[in-house]
């Protein structure tokens, strides 16, 4: 789970892994996921505060190898 703020105009900042994987690599590459979307869409203009707090989990199944 990789948790990060996304600033109004779009910027990701504050990325961490907020529960990890257990794998170095695999924490990196989810954390190199997110800094690599950003910028992300702009927050509506009617989003009163200055950023808001959002957290995403990145799930590998056995298909996926």
């Amino acid at each position: 789970m990789i948790s990060f703020d996304i600033q109004k105009n779009g910027t990701v900042t504050g990325l961490q892994v907020a529960r990890s994987s257990g794998v170095p690599a695999l924490d990196r590459s989810a954390l190199r996921a997110v800094a690599d979307a950003s910028p992300l869409p702009r927050l509506p203009p009617a989003w009163r505060g200055s950023s808001m707090t959002a957290a995403y989990v990145f799930e590998i199944t056995p298909e996926d190898f």
